[in-house]
């Protein structure tokens, strides 16, 4: 289990994670598979929604001096995830956690 103060990102290194998130979409398969072996669990769109709850979040956003836990992050994956259809929504779930891990 992830501990809610345990392993506190800055804001670069979220962005850095946004913008490699991004652009996993248009890599080429096999490169996908090495980097990680599971689909990205989030579409660009939600992608989009993370970084708008980083900022505006009031329960899981980011803190006056730009930090995140990996709670929080997970929360902020999960969050967006809610927009997904029923029928993929448990698998996006589980592959947010394995990413996040």
């Amino acid at each position: 289990m992830i501990k809610k103060d345990k392993l506190v990102r800055t804001e670069q290194q979220f962005a850095l994670l946004v913008g490699r998130c991004r652009m996993y979409q248009h890599l080429p398969r096999a490169l996908k598979e090495q980097i990680f072996p599971e689909s990205l669990p989030l579409t660009d769109t939600q992608i989009g929604s993370v970084v708008k709850d980083y900022y505006w979040g009031q329960d899981f956003g980011s803190d006056i001096y730009g930090k995140l836990s990996l709670w929080q992050l997970y929360n902020l994956f999960t969050g967006a995830n809610k927009s997904s259809f029923i029928d993929s929504f448990l698998d996006r779930s589980e592959d947010a956690h394995e990413f996040v891990k």
